[in-house]
């Protein structure tokens, strides 16, 4: 028997190889650009218990915990789904500490999106029975209990597309068909791509400037404030498309591979796909998106 998932769904197929529950009861996995191990992967309890309650409001339902229940049961499928998009946008913890930390830099209007925008707002908890620990935790101290094969992998360009819909105001033309944005190089008055980096890819822990600015060389972003050479949109785009996909898939599922195939009983395989479908519309600047080896799989 083998589970098979991708992104989200990865995630929730790699959950199994942990928990109790159900890890016996299948051999085998395959993981697409998904790992237990990403910062969006799980929550803990209390968390989750807030994001509900904040959706619980913005969907009009008050109340005990059945009575939220049965007024959520009682609305329409349209608004749920849009609530729980805003969900994460409320002044939670989360984006509150985000705002304070970058409240000094940024104006109220920046501020309104600065939310990462790979997070997935109600996500599986830390919890008994399904999930009693953290993956973390049960990678570093129960590898002799891992005993799947697991095939895993990445696409070239994992952060293209969640970037386009997440930053759209930017990427998103008329129809919404993806554009590069010219206001991203050097010569326009667009936004200062450091700005883009801080407001909407790097987390909380690493908003320090020596942290922001250490990313920010590595990968190439450069900034309006102090310019050191001219910049294409193009150049700015793939900066941050490669930090965005190395950060949110690329890194951790890496780093879970590593993990898993030190336990003995265990089988690790890992791929990149790198192939652009010559049938693919979109511009080549897009690459070689996550999702887009879908085709192969299913045919």
């Amino acid at each position: 028997i083998t589970l098979f998932g991708h992104g989200a769904g990865a995630i929730s197929a790699s959950l199994h190889l942990f928990s109790p529950i159900s890890s016996s009861l299948f051999q085998q996995a395959i993981l697409q650009s998904g790992s237990p191990l990403v910062w969006w992967a799980v929550d803990n309890d209390q968390s989750a218990i807030n994001k509900a309650r904040h959706f619980a409001r913005l969907s009009g339902c008050h109340g005990n915990d059945e009575e939220i229940e049965s007024c959520l049961r009682s609305v329409e499928v349209g608004p749920l789904a849009l609530n729980q998009w805003k969900t994460h946008l409320l002044p939670d913890m989360q984006s509150t500490t985000r705002k304070q930390r970058l409240g000094h830099s940024y104006s109220p209007e920046a501020l309104e999106t600065a939310a990462l925008f790979f997070n997935i707002t109600f996500r599986p908890i830390i919890a008994e029975p399904f999930l009693p620990r953290w993956p973390h935790q049960i990678l570093e101290s129960n590898k002799d209990e891992l005993r799947h094969r697991i095939l895993l992998g990445v696409n070239k360009d994992e952060g293209t597309y969640e970037m386009i819909y997440g930053l759209r105001k930017y990427f998103l033309g008329e129809a919404n068909t993806p554009k590069l944005p010219e206001a991203f190089s050097s010569n326009s008055t667009g936004p200062n791509p450091l700005d883009i980096l801080a407001l909407s890819i790097i987390d909380e822990d690493v908003l320090f400037p020596i942290l922001l600015h250490a990313a920010a060389f590595e990968y190439g972003i450069p900034s309006r404030i102090s310019p050191e050479k001219e910049w294409t949109a193009l150049e700015v785009q793939q900066a941050l498309a490669e930090i965005t996909g190395d950060y949110n898939v690329k890194c951790p599922v890496i780093k879970f591979a590593d993990a898993y195939s030190q336990a003995p009983n265990s089988q690790v395989f890992l791929y990149s796909f790198e192939h652009h479908s010559s049938g693919w519309t979109w511009p080549n600047w897009t690459g070689v998106m996550q999702g887009y080896e879908a085709e192969y799989v299913f045919g």
